[in-house]
């Protein structure tokens, strides 16, 4: 009798044990199923904790200092000379997303960056279109933004300068170089072809030839064709507004390009 009731005890026990780790780990024990996951299967479906994309974009252009400086014909322009550029419209637009997601994209984001030439945006896992406009240039493209991932875009704006040899103006007015009609006509001696858009004529005006005293002249204007021949491109600029003076010597056409690299920081 006593051995039957032992035995019996022995029964109940297992029973709880069994009980317990069903309630632990699930209906199929440290196996799991399908239906009623056990702790294991829960953990590997969630994975680990990941923390969002950042996406951070860094803005340097050349201080206007340094604009019309002969080293700007440099092939690199040393760090010392560039600046923060404050007030950069970026946009930030997701196109496509990792396949394991249900993400829902969002509409396209703008930005401005700061006083220091930095946004900074959190972002879901996948590729993001990024466009920056400016005055000078526009810049579009796609870059991969990952989880525990920071995704940096590193921005220059810099100047390409042209030399210009001689430069003719063609106004509809009897007040030379007053209305935005005027059409400059810019000869390049052995450039190449400028790109269309905006562009920036600087040089120096002079009354009398060999006089020091003599002041520094910006006209904005839009490239609006060229010619070019085999030792010479004319260049055909529209300003952009009024101006009261064009410059006559030591004039350089300024174009920009903009330089960028995408750094990645794990973690």
């Amino acid at each position: 009798m006593r051995q039957r009731l032992r035995s019996l005890g022995l029964i109940a026990l297992l029973f709880a044990v069994s009980l317990a780790l069903g309630l632990v780990f699930g209906g199929a024990g440290l196996a799991g199923s399908a239906s009623n996951p056990g702790l294991s299967q829960l953990l590997a479906n969630k994975g680990l904790s990941a923390n969002p994309p950042v996406l951070v974009v860094e803005a340097v252009g050349i201080s206007p200092h340094f604009l019309y400086d002969s080293s700007v014909a440099y092939p690199r322009i040393p760090s010392s000379m560039l600046v923060p550029l404050a007030g950069l419209r970026v946009v930030l637009a997701q196109v496509s997303a990792s396949l394991a997601s249900n993400q829902v994209y969002s509409s396209p984001r703008v930005f401005f960056t700061n006083s220091s030439g930095i946004v900074e945006a959190l972002a879901n896992q996948g590729n993001y279109s990024v466009q920056m406009e400016t005055q000078y240039v526009q810049l579009n493209t796609t870059i991969p933004c990952f989880d525990n991932t920071t995704t940096i875009l590193n921005l220059q704006l810099l100047p390409s300068p042209t030399k210009v040899d001689s430069l003719r103006i063609v106004s509809q007015d009897s007040v030379i170089g007053l209305e935005p009609t005027t059409k400059l006509y810019a000869l390049l001696a052995n450039a190449s072809i400028p790109d269309g858009g905006f562009a920036e004529l600087v040089g120096f005006q002079s009354t009398y030839p060999g006089v020091a005293n003599r002041t520094s002249v910006e006209v904005n204007s839009t490239i609006v064709g060229s010619y070019h021949t085999s030792s010479d491109t004319l260049a055909v600029l529209a300003p952009l507004g009024p101006y009261s003076a064009f410059p006559t010597v030591e004039m350089i056409l300024f174009q920009y390009k903009p330089e960028y690299q995408v750094n990645y920081i794990a973690g």
